[in-house]
């Protein structure tokens, strides 16, 4: 995007230190990265943008932090300027028994944090709730370990999400043994080929509110 748009800004934002990107060769000039927590507010001033994009949070928050990124994601868009959402459904659709059992548990990992999961198909009313106009949402359907490069991208990101973290219920309580964990995670992604499972990723934008001059 910023190579299609050479005159619009573009910030990225992190909680941890950002790597330079100016000591990389392809990186345009008008991209910058800042570390910053969206939870105690960014550093940036109110409506400072026309167009903010935050994706593939599911994970991060809990139910209380909903308000408050919200309000902030909000704070810092311009009067009619626009805010998107992207994240996955956390429910696999065509998954085999291994791999449906691996979600559910990382749903109910999730729920001790989240009451009402913060997931893909709740971001279209999430906007609407905060006084975004002109709502438009849709989904499109990405496949897990099969369907070519894509596949194999969304395969290597559910690896990192899922981790051992979730190994004491997957297991029933055994101590941790990473061979036997290894072994049940690659049989139930080798059902995702089998039976050609995938999630379905949910966008959704919408306008924050003009300012309508009272001038006649």
């Amino acid at each position: 995007m910023a190579y299609d748009f050479p005159e619009a800004v573009f910030i990225g934002t992190d909680t941890i230190e950002p790597i330079a990107p100016y000591d990389l060769t392809n990186v345009p000039d008008n991209i910058r990265f800042e570390k910053s927590y969206i939870l105690d507010q960014l550093n940036q001033p109110d409506n400072a943008f026309i167009f903010v994009h935050q994706r593939f949070m599911y994970t991060t928050y809990s139910n209380d932090d909903i308000p408050l990124f919200m309000k902030e994601l909000k704070r810092t868009v311009k009067p009619g300027g626009y805010l998107e959402l992207v994240e996955t459904d956390v429910v696999p659709k065509r998954a085999g028994p291994l791999f449906k059992r691996v979600m559910d548990i990382g749903k109910y990992v999730m729920r001790g944090r989240q009451a009402s999961l913060y997931h893909g198909p709740r971001l279209r009313q999430l906007l609407l709730d905060y006084g975004f106009q002109e709502v438009t949402s849709d989904y499109g359907s990405v496949p897990v370990c099969w369907g070519g490069y894509l596949g194999k991208l969304m395969y290597e990101a559910m690896l990192k999400l899922i981790g051992p973290t979730i190994y004491s219920e997957l297991m029933d309580g055994e101590e941790y043994c990473e061979a036997k964990y290894m072994d049940y995670i690659d049989k139930a992604f080798d059902e995702c080929v089998q039976h050609q499972t995938f999630f379905n990723l949910h966008w959704a934008y919408g306008r924050k509110p003009p300012i309508i001059s009272s001038k006649a």
